[in-house]
């Protein structure tokens, strides 16, 4: 939904979270490329990887239309019952969310949990009246992509001439999702 409202996060270049992404994604998998392994999240997940990062996951009955969401206070990642076996059975658009939602956790997390504690005033904002790098959703996205197709190794594929298709079976993610990280890589 592109007019919900957000509060309004630090500003961060799509190289920056790129970057934050990778080094995510390496934090995680010391091998990257084993993140594109069959039931490499859901492992990650169940064997506590994401202990790494100080945060925990959770299965919940959220809102109609959530698939999953980030909880800031309690540092953990709530997942639908469709997003977790999306991510059991390795869907594409399981991975984005969960991806997604862990590039809340990481950029996000610190300012989240200060608005709860009231450190930080929290005020919100249509998301059509911010710039993409100050709206959490946008970073989120950028941040999902960079995790699940990061920058040096989609990059050889490009390079090399991969076709969206082809880019999409690697690395398990929506044929969409390709098209529109390799666009990215292109600017």
């Amino acid at each position: 939904m592109i007019d919900e409202e957000v509060p309004k996060v630090l500003a961060r270049s799509g190289a920056s979270i790129d970057r934050t992404a990778y080094q995510t994604l390496c934090r995680l998998f010391p091998h990257p490329q084993n993140a594109f392994q069959p039931l490499a999240f859901i492992q990650l997940l169940e064997y506590g990887g994401l202990e790494k990062l100080g945060l925990t996951y959770g299965i919940r009955v959220l809102p109609y239309g959530e698939e999953a969401k980030f909880d800031p206070a309690q540092s953990e990642i709530l997942l639908s019952e469709s997003t977790y076996f999306g991510l059991k059975l390795d869907k594409p658009r399981a991975r984005f969310t969960f991806a997604h939602e862990l590039g809340h956790a990481v950029m996000h997390g610190d300012f989240l949990k200060s608005g709860l504690e009231g450190r930080v005033p929290r005020r919100l904002y249509k998301r059509t009246t911010l710039p993409a790098y100050l709206d959490p959703e946008w970073q989120a996205n950028r941040f999902a992509g960079g995790f699940l197709m990061p920058d040096p190794i989609m990059g050889k594929c490009v390079r090399e001439g991969w076709s969206d298709a082809k880019i999409a079976r690697y690395f398990n993610v929506s044929l969409q999702a390709a098209q529109i990280r390799r666009a990215k890589m292109a600017k």
